[in-house]
Protein backbone atom coordinates (compact mmCIF):
# COMPACT_ATOMS: atom_id res chain seq x y z
CA UNK A 1 0.00 0.00 0.00
CA UNK A 2 1.34 3.58 -0.65
CA UNK A 3 2.46 5.97 2.36
CA UNK A 4 -0.17 8.22 1.59
CA UNK A 5 -2.74 5.95 1.44
CA UNK A 6 -1.74 4.27 4.59
CA UNK A 7 -1.37 7.68 5.97
CA UNK A 8 -4.70 8.63 5.27
CA UNK A 9 -6.79 5.46 5.88
CA UNK A 10 -5.25 4.78 9.67
CA UNK A 11 -6.51 8.46 10.99
CA UNK A 12 -2.98 9.22 12.27
CA UNK A 13 -3.58 13.02 10.23
CA UNK A 14 -6.97 13.66 12.20
CA UNK A 15 -5.65 13.21 15.40
CA UNK A 16 -2.98 15.89 14.45
CA UNK A 17 -3.47 19.03 16.37
CA UNK A 18 -3.40 22.06 14.15
CA UNK A 19 -0.19 23.66 13.10
CA UNK A 20 1.25 20.50 13.29
CA UNK A 21 4.53 20.19 11.08
CA UNK A 22 6.23 16.58 9.26
CA UNK A 23 8.86 16.16 6.88
CA UNK A 24 8.25 13.81 4.06
CA UNK A 25 9.19 12.42 0.60
CA UNK A 26 7.76 13.50 -2.84
CA UNK A 27 4.79 10.64 -2.23
CA UNK A 28 3.08 12.52 0.48
CA UNK A 29 2.63 16.33 -1.91
CA UNK A 30 -1.11 16.00 -1.95
CA UNK A 31 -1.31 15.42 1.46
CA UNK A 32 -0.91 19.56 1.83
CA UNK A 33 -4.16 19.91 0.12
CA UNK A 34 -6.43 17.28 1.69
CA UNK A 35 -5.20 18.45 4.95
CA UNK A 36 -4.73 22.43 5.39
CA UNK A 37 -3.63 22.35 8.97
CA UNK A 38 -0.81 20.19 8.52
CA UNK A 39 2.30 22.11 7.45
CA UNK A 40 4.26 18.87 5.38
CA UNK A 41 7.25 19.75 3.97
CA UNK A 42 8.52 18.04 0.65
CA UNK A 43 10.97 18.19 -1.98
CA UNK A 44 10.74 20.58 -4.84
CA UNK A 45 9.69 18.96 -7.93
CA UNK A 46 10.74 20.30 -11.31
CA UNK A 47 8.13 22.53 -12.98
CA UNK A 48 7.20 21.44 -16.72
CA UNK A 49 9.98 22.62 -19.40
CA UNK A 50 11.86 24.33 -16.57
CA UNK A 51 14.86 23.55 -14.37
CA UNK A 52 15.16 23.59 -10.91
CA UNK A 53 16.91 26.96 -9.36
CA UNK A 54 19.89 26.75 -7.76
CA UNK A 55 18.50 27.80 -4.36
CA UNK A 56 15.99 24.35 -4.82
CA UNK A 57 18.62 22.17 -5.25
CA UNK A 58 20.34 23.60 -1.84
CA UNK A 59 16.88 23.03 -0.35
CA UNK A 60 16.07 19.45 -1.67
CA UNK A 61 19.90 18.47 -0.66
CA UNK A 62 19.21 19.46 2.88
CA UNK A 63 15.73 17.65 2.90
CA UNK A 64 17.35 14.53 1.71
CA UNK A 65 19.97 14.70 4.38
CA UNK A 66 17.44 14.67 6.60
CA UNK A 67 14.96 12.29 5.40
CA UNK A 68 18.12 9.66 4.93
CA UNK A 69 19.39 9.84 8.67
CA UNK A 70 15.79 8.77 9.53
CA UNK A 71 16.15 5.88 6.18
CA UNK A 72 18.92 4.32 7.75
CA UNK A 73 17.13 4.06 11.45
CA UNK A 74 14.29 2.43 9.93
CA UNK A 75 16.30 0.19 8.07
CA UNK A 76 18.27 -0.61 11.33
CA UNK A 77 14.93 -1.41 12.92
CA UNK A 78 14.23 -4.07 10.44
CA UNK A 79 17.13 -6.31 11.56
CA UNK A 80 14.04 -7.22 14.31
CA UNK A 81 12.48 -9.42 12.13
CA UNK A 82 8.97 -8.68 13.95
CA UNK A 83 8.99 -5.47 11.94
CA UNK A 84 10.06 -6.81 8.58
CA UNK A 85 7.58 -9.48 8.55
CA UNK A 86 3.86 -9.59 9.06
CA UNK A 87 2.97 -8.83 12.76
CA UNK A 88 0.74 -11.92 13.78
CA UNK A 89 0.33 -10.88 17.43
CA UNK A 90 -2.59 -9.13 18.85
CA UNK A 91 -3.09 -5.74 16.87
CA UNK A 92 -2.83 -3.54 20.48
CA UNK A 93 0.47 -4.88 21.17
CA UNK A 94 2.02 -3.43 17.44
CA UNK A 95 2.59 -0.38 18.83
CA UNK A 96 4.15 -1.72 22.21
CA UNK A 97 6.89 -4.10 20.05
CA UNK A 98 8.18 -1.54 17.90
CA UNK A 99 8.19 1.01 21.18
CA UNK A 100 10.74 -2.05 22.36
CA UNK A 101 12.52 -2.42 19.22
CA UNK A 102 13.45 1.19 18.96
CA UNK A 103 14.14 0.79 22.50
CA UNK A 104 16.83 -1.65 22.13
CA UNK A 105 18.26 -0.26 18.74
CA UNK A 106 18.76 3.25 21.26
CA UNK A 107 20.61 1.03 24.09
CA UNK A 108 22.57 -0.32 21.12
CA UNK A 109 23.60 2.75 19.77
CA UNK A 110 24.27 4.18 24.12
CA UNK A 111 25.93 1.00 24.80
CA UNK A 112 26.74 -0.95 21.99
Amino acid sequence: MHDKTLLEETGLLLKSPPGSRGLGDSGYEGVRKTHRWLSLVTPLKKKPGKERTEAEKQTNKALSSIRVRVEHVIGKLKVNRILKDQFRGRLAFADLTFQNCACLYNFKLNYG
